[in-house]
């Protein structure tokens, strides 16, 4: 009698153990088609928004990157840092406009994503490369690593 129930322990223990791996799987392939949705709807939005695009802005003066929350509400931003000049490198950081780009960092980026650059989070520009600038990300004043971000998404103020 102890060896059956000793048995019907085992097996229910690995019944519990599929089930419960069997739900993860579940629940990740659910976190991929939220991922997909997320980034096929705010890249839509992107391209709705033309040429109304705020950019990230290098000073001349001090090299520092940034974007502040005072920029124009209709425009749109969505900008991505990549780990080398080539977009279909990895992505590190993103800056967007969008709650669901940047809450809780659904996809899981390195250097974040944030709304917006601050005192806690910045970059500051070291030189171009083809068709990406090439810049420090700085986190709480300490240097995270290095970052390409697209030429497009880039201007050069004072």
């Amino acid at each position: 009698m102890k060896k059956h129930l000793i048995l019907l322990f085992i097996f229910t223990a690995i019944a519990c153990k599929q089930m419960q791996q069997k739900i993860s799987v579940a629940k990740q392939a659910e976190f991929v088609l939220n991922l997909d949705s997320i980034e096929k709807a705010n890249s839509k939005q992107m391209e709705i928004a033309g040429s109304n695009l705020n950019k990230l802005t290098v000073s001349r003066i001090d090299s520092t990157i940034w974007m502040n929350s005072t920029m124009p509400i209709n425009n749109r931003h969505r900008i991505f840092g990549y780990d080398k000049p080539n977009k279909k490198s990895e992505k590190l950081l993103l800056i967007s406009i969008f709650t669901s780009d940047v809450e809780r960092n659904p996809f899981g980026f390195a250097f974040g994503a944030f709304y917006f650059t601050d005192f806690n989070h910045y970059m500051k520009y070291l030189k171009s490369e083809e068709d990406f600038i090439l810049a420090n990300y700085i986190e709480y004043g300490k240097l995270k690593g290095k970052i390409y971000i697209p030429k497009e998404n880039v201007e050069f103020k004072y």
